[in-house]
């Protein structure tokens, strides 16, 4: 179950987003898919508060919790300080696992200075009973939610031929005019930690497989990128200057070692050609000078796994 208050929607989307990742990174080479449910989850249902409702649609179902904050607890409820507290403190109690993160992305101007010390009050009291994480940036947050998931698959035994429900629900707990309620948000998506296939034949698993057929378990991705910076030229004036770089980051379930980086086109120099190892979800920035001739430029990488080797290439 993702839980959260409502003033993080930039963090709901980036839990989504590493959610489907896993999925494409791991999910047939493990034969466990996490299929993100959003809020349609919860059937909507009158005679009780929200919050119960919620609980007993949704977090008494569901077998992982991972929560996040931004600026504030959220909106209280007739039984905790806020729904997303109370879901976390009704996790703990069924003795599920529960993972906690604070947002270090910056705050907006107009947050709620009570608001944070609130927040800040029940982070003091959380780390108490046991461990929270904090995140800076994006990329550090989706490392944070695949190391709980790898975690929580082996902790709870989860394997191919069974299927464990991660469901997630977001509150918006307060409406324009300031009175409680609580909704679901589809921008914080549930999760189920479902089988992808049924286990392969035992006959098929005894048959020799070519090693040098096997795909590589690391996945690069590169992108390239530029910014203009100030800079000074030999006379002391003031000029702008353009910086590129390509950023390379291994999606894959496995580290890459001797990584070797090589200009395809001309018209391209790296700084560094040379990356030691690049473990999985690990990125390197790599600075790169370009002249007239870089036209479409590409790269070529090679690495091993083990005692194989591989080379691609990539346009940046």
């Amino acid at each position: 179950m993702i839980a959260s208050p409502g003033d993080i929607p930039e963090v709901r989307a980036a839990v989504y987003n590493a959610l489907n990742l896993w999925n494409a990174s791991f999910a047939m080479s493990r034969n466990i898919a996490l299929i993100p449910l959003r809020w349609e989850t919860a059937v909507p249902l009158l005679g009780a508060h929200p919050q119960y409702i919620i609980n007993k649609q949704l977090t008494e179902e569901a077998d992982i919790l991972m929560a996040f904050f931004g600026s504030k607890l959220g909106t209280a409820t007739p039984d905790a300080p806020s729904g997303t507290a109370e879901e976390i403190h009704a996790m703990e109690r069924l003795g599920k696992p529960v993972h906690v993160y604070f947002s270090h992305l910056g705050h907006a101007p107009d947050v709620d200075p009570k608001g944070l010390i609130q927040l800040n009050e029940f982070r003091s009291k959380l780390g108490e009973t046991g461990l929270y994480d904090n995140f800076q940036t994006m990329d550090e947050l989706q490392y944070m939610i695949w190391r709980a998931i790898d975690l929580d698959i082996v902790q709870l035994g989860i394997t191919a031929s069974e299927s464990v429900d991660l469901l997630a629900s977001e509150k918006i707990e307060t409406d324009a005019a300031g009175t409680d309620q609580t909704t679901l948000n589809p921008g914080a998506s549930a999760a189920l930690l479902n089988a992808a296939g049924a286990a392969r034949d035992t006959s098929e698993k005894e048959k020799s497989v070519d090693r040098t057929e096997e795909p590589p378990r690391a996945i690069f991705h590169l992108q390239g990128g530029s910014e203009r910076v100030e800079s000074t030229n030999k006379k002391g004036k003031l000029v702008f200057v353009t910086r590129h770089w390509v950023e390379m980051t291994n999606r894959g379930e496995r580290g890459a070692m001797s990584v070797k980086l090589e200009p395809v086109t001309r018209g391209i120099k790296l700084e560094s050609d040379f990356l030691r190892t690049l473990h999985p979800l690990q990125t390197r920035r790599i600075a790169i000078t370009k002249t007239f001739e870089a036209v479409e430029p590409r790269i070529k990488v090679s690495w091993t796994e083990g005692d194989r080797i591989f080379n691609q290439e990539w346009a940046i």
